[in-house]
């Protein structure tokens, strides 16, 4: 029992916690309702505004209570207007990878491998999270 994370573990409860209360109170209804109403039953354009909608908080709150957070309201659409869930899932995972590469220096570290340049090797080719997330934008949109 020592070497469990408690840290980890209270992090994990918290934010189930957290949106379970988000859930009781409405709030991730009225959010389902307010992006069905942003989408419509227009697929891409639901998709459009998902990875956005993601994105913009995913630049400032770390990607894993974004993604959990959004779950209800995923189901509550894919429900509600009879869309893809996994579709959905993918708009939220894509807004939520672009969002972490924003606000990150190097971008998204799954996705940047510069970002583990070694300091012996001098100064790795410049490129911020945007100017990454900028060259991957296309690639995101082919797949």
């Amino acid at each position: 029992m020592r070497q469990v994370d408690w840290r980890t573990i209270g992090f994990i409860i918290g934010l189930f916690l957290v949106v379970s209360g988000l859930e009781q109170t409405g709030i991730l209804d009225g959010l389902a309702r307010f992006l069905g109403n942003l989408g419509g039953e227009d697929t891409g354009r639901m998709m459009v505004g998902l990875i956005w909608f993601t994105a913009l908080p995913s630049a400032f709150v770390d990607n894993i209570p974004m993604a959990t957070v959004m779950v209800p309201v995923l189901t509550a659409l894919s429900d509600g207007l009879g869309m893809d869930l996994e579709t959905l899932t993918w708009s939220v995972s894509k807004g939520t990878d672009i969002g972490g590469g924003i606000a990150t220096p190097s971008g998204p570290r799954p996705t940047s491998p510069a970002s583990c340049w070694p300091p012996e090797r001098g100064t790795p080719s410049p490129g911020g999270g945007t100017v990454s997330m900028l060259c991957r934008c296309p690639c995101w949109c082919w797949c």
